[in-house]
């Protein structure tokens, strides 16, 4: 049984979760035509495939196929193949953040701010993680990247102060120091994550993202990860949740929705 949490965070809870539910009832027309955009574009390109690798005697019942399916102009396919073409053409000049200056006075902080955002782009390899959120953008009509600051640390050999001093074994020279391992940050700067936009949901009396009081990314977790999580404090557990409460919860339901986007996509087995 899992453990009650504390009154204001089951009203966080509370709160989150109502909205999420809002969100997914209003935002299902929108799923729906996802899916199917989903669909024809995963057998459009499954389609282009095989036709490209198919020998001149298959290539006619190819074609017959796809004109049967979407109409003898293969209007769809044709629309779906522009995103293939637009897509690198739309990235192949690195996209780069606009520095403007505030007024006068910052104008020759300009190009230092300008090195430091092209850096921070390269660094986290900005124009590959956009690919995912242009082509997403181009299929459904909605592409969307989370902005954050991402902190990580690693362990590493290091000279650290010796716990006896003068010790034979721990100290044989007596330096004070003997080798163990220190934590040291690796990354320290902005990052951004491509959102799956069947799990973000948003404020529906929203009519773009300035007018979205809240916005929501489902994301999911294994019991490992959550375990890790819990164990270092990066997050808290006020109800003393064993591991053995949570153990599976939520992992039935991704497990349908990642089995409907295969069966859409005819790769169900």
């Amino acid at each position: 049984m899992v453990p009650e949490l504390p009154a204001e965070l089951e009203a966080v809870l509370n709160r989150v979760t109502a909205k999420q539910r809002e969100a997914d009832r209003k935002h299902q027309s929108y799923r729906t035509q996802w899916e199917k955009l989903y669909g024809l574009y995963r057998g459009y390109s499954d389609w282009k495939a095989g036709y490209s690798q198919a020998g001149p005697r298959d290539r006619d019942p190819g074609l017959g196929d796809a004109k049967r399916e979407w109409g003898a102009e293969l209007f769809i396919p044709y629309s779906f193949a522009t995103v293939e073409t637009i897509l690198p053409r739309a990235l192949s000049n690195r996209p780069k953040m606009l520095v403007l200056p505030r007024n006068r006075a910052s104008e020759a902080n300009v190009q230092h701010m300008k090195g430091l955002i092209d850096g921070q782009q390269e660094q986290i390899r900005y124009e590959l993680k956009l690919m995912d959120t242009a082509k997403s953008g181009f299929i459904y009509g909605l592409g969307v990247q989370k902005v954050l600051w991402r902190k990580e640390y690693t362990k590493r050999k290091a000279l650290v102060a010796a716990t006896q001093p003068g010790h034979p074994k721990s100290d044989p020279k007596g330096t004070g120091y003997v080798q163990g391992e220190k934590e040291v940050c690796v990354f320290d700067d902005p990052d951004v994550e491509n959102v799956d936009i069947f799990d973000f949901f948003w404020d529906p009396a929203g009519h773009c993202i300035e007018a979205c009081e809240w916005v929501i990314h489902r994301t999911w977790r294994s019991d490992d990860y959550v375990a890790k999580k819990l164990g270092s404090g990066d997050w808290n557990n006020p109800a003393g949740l064993e591991m053995a409460d949570a153990e599976g919860l939520g992992s039935n339901r991704r497990e349908e929705l990642v089995a409907e986007r295969q069966r859409i996509a005819g790769l169900a087995v």
